[in-house]
């Protein structure tokens, strides 16, 4: 089970999270806070997952977005998206693998832990207009036991 909690509790570790200096999450002030419509203040914070995935032979599993995206069009990412409500992180990060990639990690083959957590907006600029989304991803890594080559037969 993974929890996110700003409290400590037993058998929990820190993990840090990072935003960039330009989040316009951190730079809203309260005028542009209160100008934001009802339901993006209603919305809260959206999760997601990025998984970083390695092989036993240390290749790192990336995907690389359509060119025909409006947003971030044709970048190298890792696998990743939104997790769904009640879903647990790693839950969530091999749905969002399998989905992307067709790839699926039998339990026994794997290890896996929490890298850290990245705050984002949308639009990413205040100069680009107010934010009218907002997340927090939650960057896992994925140890296979397995080489490239055997995941790939999956």
């Amino acid at each position: 089970s993974s929890d996110l909690s700003d409290q400590e509790f037993f058998g929990s570790t820190s993990v840090l999270l990072k935003r960039p200096p330009f989040c316009p999450i951190k730079t809203l002030s309260k005028e542009e806070a209160a100008c934001l419509p009802e339901d993006v203040r209603s919305r809260g914070v959206d999760v997601g997952v990025a998984v970083l995935l390695q092989s036993a032979n240390r290749r790192v599993l990336l995907t690389r977005r359509s060119k025909d995206l409006s947003i971030f069009p044709n970048v190298w990412v890792p696998p990743g998206g939104h997790m769904e409500e009640k879903e647990q992180i790693l839950a969530a990060g091999l749905r969002e693998l399998q989905e992307e990639t067709g790839l699926s990690l039998k339990n026994d083959k794997f290890s896996w832990r929490i890298l850290g957590l990245w705050e984002s907006a949308f639009p990413p600029l205040l100069s680009r207009g107010l934010p009218r989304r907002h997340h927090i991803v939650v960057y896992i890594l994925v140890l296979s036991k397995e080489i490239h080559d055997q995941l790939q037969g999956h």
